[in-house]
C-alpha cells in the first residue's frame, strides 16, 4: 500500500535489534527508568500511560 500511494519516496529496511528494539527490550527499558513512575528511583512501580494499556500484554508485564 505504501509502495503504491508514496512511489517517489525511497524506503529503507531496518535491521530489527541493531537499528530498533523489539517490543521486551522496550518495555524492559521504560519499566526500568523513571519514565512512568510517580516518585523518581521508584524501581518495578510503574504507572503505564492510559493510552499503552490497550497495547500491553499483563503476562508480559509482570516479569518486569
Amino acid at each position: 500500500m505504501l509502495s503504491t500511494t508514496l512511489g517517489g519516496n525511497a524506503l529503507e529496511a531496518l535491521t530489527p535489534n541493531k537499528e530498533f528494539w523489539d517490543a521486551e527490550k522496550t518495555l524492559k527499558f521504560l519499566a526500568e527508568g523513571d519514565y512512568f513512575c510517580d516518585k523518581p528511583g521508584e524501581v518495578g512501580k510503574t504507572n503505564w500511560p492510559e493510552g499503552l494499556i490497550p497495547f500491553l500484554d499483563e503476562g508480559q508485564l509482570f516479569f518486569l
